[in-house]
Formats: C-alpha cells, structure tokens, sequence
C-alpha cells in the first residue's frame, strides 16, 4: 500500500496537464503576446503616417489654441484715445461698489515688448483683503479695458488697509503683428 502512493498516477496528471496548459497559454497571451501585437499595430500605424503630415500636431489642438490665443488679443485690444477715461470710469465704479477707493492712478506708459507696442496702466486700490479681490476678479473677467499683467499687494506696519496694485497691459486696436 505504501508503495502504490509512491507511484505517480499519470492518468491524473494527463487530466490535469490540460487545463495546466491553458492556464499558461492564456498568462502568456495577456502578459507578452497581447502587448507585442498591440505596440506593434501601432507602429504600423505611426509608420503609415510618416509621410503624410507631422503626427506631433493635431489640427484640432492647433485650432484651439488659435482661437485662445486671438480671445486674448480681442480682450488685450483697446481704443487707444478712450482707454484711459472708460478705464478711470469702470475703476470708479468698482472703487464704489467694493468700498475700495482708487489710491493711485498715474498716466499710461508706453512699452514694447517682443517688438510690440503697447500701453501700461497701473491701478492702485485700498481696502480690506475680502473686497480687493472682488475688484481684481472684477478687473481681470472685463472686456476691451486691457489684460492684467502683474498684480501686487502692500501693507505697511502700521496701517490698517492693504494697497492693491494692478498693472493692465493694452494694445491698440489694428497693432496686432503675427
């Protein structure tokens, strides 16, 4: 008896050699197979389109950002003769409706930039940090009146209100080179 349990029974290792192999076929299909064919599939189809167009550049990627890129332009544009007094009115509206009244407002100066002409205007508020940047979030989503270019925040040790300074960067309209 003890002898019989010694021996292999090979008509149970036949029957289980089987589903063995299918296990290991399977394993071997999804752990190296599946994963040749598929970079090889798409080397196939990245070697049909080398020559037609650059694969790097999408056309729909490049219109988006033409689009993005020329709504920053539109909101940049500004009239040239006007933009100081609608940017003086706007500012004094918001000055009003957030309690933050214009601290400083000196003239526009003239810059260029990446050989681009364009006009800088520095707006300076007082106020509470809660209502400055109401203003600001005001400022920056405003149409026609410039983009803001920097903003900066002051408060002196003794003083009591936070001075907002908001550089606004304009260009005038049909100044735009590509």
């Amino acid at each position: 008896m003890t002898r019989k349990n010694k021996v292999l029974d090979y008509v149970l290792l036949l029957k289980g050699s089987i589903p063995m192999m299918v296990l290991v076929a399977f394993g071997l299909y999804y752990f190296a197979i599946s994963k040749t064919v598929d970079t090889y599939s798409a080397y196939q189809l990245l070697k049909k389109a080398e020559g037609k167009d650059a694969i790097g550049v999408s056309s729909g990627y490049t219109a988006r950002r033409a689009a993005e890129v020329d709504r920053l332009y539109q909101r940049m544009e500004v009239d040239t003769l006007h933009w100081k007094n609608r940017l003086w009115n706007y500012t004094a509206e918001l000055s009003r409706a957030h309690a933050c009244p214009v601290a400083s407002y000196p003239p526009v100066v003239p810059l260029n930039i990446m050989d681009q002409p364009l006009l800088m205007q520095t707006l300076a508020f007082k106020g509470n940090f809660k209502s400055l940047m109401q203003v600001l979030e005001a400022i920056s989503k405003e149409r026609n009146i410039g983009l803001v270019h920097s903003v900066r925040f002051r408060k002196k040790a003794r003083d009591k209100d936070i001075v907002l300074s908001i550089d606004m960067l304009g260009k005038g309209k049909g100044d735009r080179k590509r």
